[in-house]
């Protein structure tokens, strides 16, 4: 048995949190037999993860100075962009396994037993 196989790695375009890059493996075992495994998986951009980085370090510094206003502030704007980022990287993500899903795909386990 011969098993030829091709890869590649597009990008679903998401927002400017990140993308969902898709790994797409065809496997062609003769006979007009073939099997395509994909596997998507986000990617998040720098900026979102150095913005909140830098506003939960400026919260902990304005905690440090006792000033609780600011460091409240603060530590909530970066709370709510890991909030963003998230629920936007899951619509991104709910969205390519909608589409993969009407494409005839199907959740596969690597442990399952046929």
């Amino acid at each position: 048995m011969t098993i030829q196989s091709q890869e590649s790695e597009p990008e679903v375009c998401g927002n400017g949190f990140g993308n969902i890059r898709i790994r797409l493996v065809n496997e062609e075992y003769g006979a007009r037999k073939q099997m395509v495994r994909v596997h998507a998986f986000p990617t998040l951009a720098l900026l979102p993860i150095a913005v909140t980085g830098i506003l939960v370090l400026l919260s902990g510094l304005a905690a440090w100075d006792h000033a609780w206003f600011a460091a409240t502030a603060l530590g909530t704007l970066a709370v709510i962009l890991a909030v963003l980022a998230y629920e936007s990287l899951g619509v991104v993500t709910a969205t390519v396994w909608r589409s993969l899903k009407s494409l005839g795909f199907r959740k596969s386990y690597a442990n399952e037993n046929h």
